[in-house]
């Protein structure tokens, strides 16, 4: 069966990592995803840039505007979890 997202807003998120385990926890994460993307267990999606040519602007009312925007993502093999980075500019 297809698992809704869950959807964290700031106060969520703010309540989590004001607690002291967070640090300890956030680390002992990042040395494990250093050590899965050693042992080649990291998969590291194409980077999709919309907007950037050759593809059309995402605006093309404006003159000069060169806005684009660019989505990364990844997952580590057998997990159930999968990352995704917007960022605009």
């Amino acid at each position: 069966s297809a698992t809704t997202p869950k959807i964290f807003h700031l106060s969520e998120i703010e309540v989590i990592t004001e607690k002291k385990t967070f640090t300890l926890k956030l680390i002992d994460a990042i040395s494990q995803g250093f050590a899965d993307f050693s042992q080649n267990k990291f998969n590291l999606c194409p980077i999709q840039t919309i907007g950037a040519p050759p593809m059309a602007p995402l605006i093309s009312n404006v003159p000069d505007y060169a806005a684009q925007v660019c989505v990364k993502s990844g997952y580590i093999t057998n997990d159930s979890h999968f990352v995704i980075k917007v960022a605009s500019g």
